[in-house]
């Protein structure tokens, strides 16, 4: 309650801080889950040998196996979490020793611009062919989710005529969807960091925009898409690898980076500016996934923002005059897929 008003007063001083003003909360089901957090005061890790360890609860002299779960370090925090008819536990350990420190000047860079079709499209300051991640897999994941889901609706309401109530079978849905998309992030980013030690990369950077996905008007199929995508989980991977590698990690507002031209050098505003409606950009999209300069130039869109973004974040990026190479593209259909090198409008 003490947090429900402290946004209250927060709202009248500042609504511009909130989507809107924040609702009275409301009480658990009586047959509801909450997530339960545990220390290492309650909770005990035995290691059982050959890898294999075991978690001690509280109130119970059962140990639950781990299996052969990588856990280094020392036991700080465990958390139950109730999730899709299931419970999931999550452990944080400690583990000693320091990060390896950033490189001062950021000179080896990369950018990533994350989106439907093309699920991330990389660009680089090293001359390097870009990489092109096609979000097919992922998108068609959501498809069938969606219209599963349809159905089950669509057969209980029109039996019951009520309003839906969630299934087991709805549930194991919804899991094998989450499980199918958290899979295919992972290993996207594991190929995106192998790529990043291999070309000693120090430097990557992420467009984020402010609350893009309630604001997108892609139509409906699109922002079904988007919207049910988990990009945020994807940006967490990559940024919790890059930083025990000592690359440096940023996030930085995209607005605007699909619009200018990156050949041209456009001024990139930010959006909310006053006077960044009326910026005049060079280039335009004249196709569906392609973009032109204003020399005539035809590049993938998606490589246009990415290597935007780099720019807008470190405006000295490519002042040595190495520029992406848009004329080649390593093309990943699905991560466990070996890539396809395809023509600069892949």
């Amino acid at each position: 309650m003490k947090s429900y008003y402290a946004a209250k007063r927060e709202y009248k001083r500042d609504p511009g801080k909130f989507r809107g003003e924040p609702k009275f909360p409301g009480y658990n089901k009586p047959s509801g889950c909450c997530t339960t957090t545990l220390t290492n005061q309650d909770c005990i890790l035995y290691d059982a040998g050959r890898g294999v360890h075991e978690l001690k609860l509280p109130l119970t002299r059962e140990r639950l196996s781990l299996g052969k779960a990588p856990i280094q370090g020392r036991l700080k925090q465990v958390k139950v979490i109730p999730t899709h008819g299931i419970f999931v536990i999550s452990l944080t350990t400690e583990v000693k020793g320091e990060l390896p420190e950033p490189a001062e000047v950021p000179q080896r860079i990369i950018g990533t611009d994350l989106g439907v079709n093309n699920f991330s499209a990389i660009t680089n300051n090293l001359g390097k062919p870009c990489l092109l991640f096609k979000g097919g897999v992922a998108k068609s994941a959501n498809q069938w989710y969606n219209k599963q889901m349809a159905a089950l609706v669509s057969e209980q309401t029109s039996r019951t005529g009520a309003k839906f109530v969630p299934t087991p079978e709805a549930r194991m849905l919804e899991l094998r969807r989450d499980n199918y998309l958290s899979d295919y992030m992972n290993k996207v980013a594991k190929l995106v960091i192998r790529w990043c030690v291999e070309n000693q990369v120090d430097t990557i950077v992420v467009g984020v925009n402010k609350d893009w996905k309630q604001g997108s008007h892609m139509g409906s199929q699109n922002n079904q898409s988007f919207v049910s995508l988990p990009f945020a989980k994807f940006r967490w991977q990559l940024q919790y690898r890059v930083e025990r590698l000592g690359i440096r990690h940023i996030k930085h507002e995209e607005s605007y980076t699909s619009k200018a031209s990156f050949l041209d050098g456009d001024f990139i505003p930010v959006h909310g500016e006053a006077g960044a409606d009326q910026v005049k950009f060079s280039g335009r999209r004249f196709k569906r996934g392609l973009y032109r300069s204003k020399s005539g130039q035809v590049l993938n869109s998606d490589f246009n923002g990415s290597a935007n973004t780099i720019r807008k974040a470190i405006q000295d990026a490519f002042v040595r005059g190495i520029m992406p190479d848009f004329s080649r593209v390593l093309v990943y259909k699905h991560p466990d897929m070996k890539p396809i090198s395809v023509g600069k409008t892949a």
